[in-house]
């Protein structure tokens, strides 16, 4: 396979993530798939098959899925080469992906709900908002998140966070209530991290972090603060991860990505 080093000043990065290998993937708008060389402290550009995504996400065997905003690639190290998928989706404008238990694909969309995939057989289900308390809550999904518990959280475009518990077959709604300072940051919720103490990590699209702890009911928020630069970069906020050193990392639209000490609340900036 060939790799070359990207050497640009300017660069965009929708998305990141780390697979089972520890391997740290990039995607660079407008290049392309990299991988992190660890020793070198470079960016190496894998595949230019897609040159625009919002999303990705690495299944057991290895290979990276990419949401873009017309459709599903696959990208598969041996061949080094991302193949557009076809699949009957609820609408091609993917916004999220999570890998759940089961090796399924859960895949959020602009406008169409959640469908799930099943790798192996390709049959796409659907779920898709309703009238009733106990369905989704908004069409649009930013974010998926599968916790320890087997339960998902959901985060939507305006309609907050939906809990969808399969072994209770319900959803719960977590909102922002601007009377409350104890409450989610914003309703625009576009990513989840889960942490060793179980406190959920969420960002939002505009308003910043919250880090809910579920056992003391506690929401603790963090912004971006003009003229401190151990703030978060940015309020928009497009992916949290931890790597095996126990540091999180939190990647932003427009702002970079911070490694973030939540003992403090403060921010490293990294551009």
């Amino acid at each position: 396979m060939l790799f070359r080093s990207l050497q640009t000043a300017n660069y965009s990065v929708p998305c990141i993530e780390i697979d089972a290998q520890d391997c740290v993937w990039v995607f660079v708008g407008g290049y392309g798939l990299c991988q992190y060389d660890r020793k070198a402290g470079v960016l190496k550009l894998v595949c230019q098959d897609v040159k625009s995504a919002r999303c990705m996400k690495a299944d057991a065997d290895g290979n990276i899925w990419i949401g873009t905003f017309n459709g599903i690639y696959r990208y598969s190290p041996a061949s080094g080469k991302a193949e557009r998928l076809h699949l009957r989706l609820s609408a091609e404008n993917i916004s999220c992906l999570a890998m759940d238990t089961q090796q399924r694909l859960w895949i959020g969309t602009e406008g169409g709900g959640i469908d799930i995939l099943e790798i192996a057989t390709r049959a796409v289900s659907t779920l898709l908002p309703g009238a009733d308390r106990y369905s989704l809550t908004s069409e649009s999904v930013y974010a998926i998140y599968q916790d320890k518990e087997r339960r998902y959280w959901i985060g939507t475009l305006k309609g907050g966070i939906d809990l969808l518990d399969e072994q209770q077959n319900r959803f719960r709604t977590i909102s922002h209530d601007p009377l409350n300072a104890n409450s989610l940051i914003n309703n625009f919720a576009s990513a989840f991290f889960e942490d060793d103490k179980y406190r959920l990590w969420i960002g939002t699209d505009g308003g910043g972090l919250s880090i809910w702890d579920r056992k003391a009911n506690r929401f603790c928020n963090y912004r971006h603060i003009e003229g401190d630069p151990a703030s978060l970069s940015n309020n928009s906020i497009t992916s949290i991860a931890r790597d095996k050193q126990n540091a999180v990392w939190v990647a932003t639209f427009g702002g970079g990505v911070n490694k973030f000490d939540p003992v403090t609340g403060r921010s490293k900036h990294y551009i």
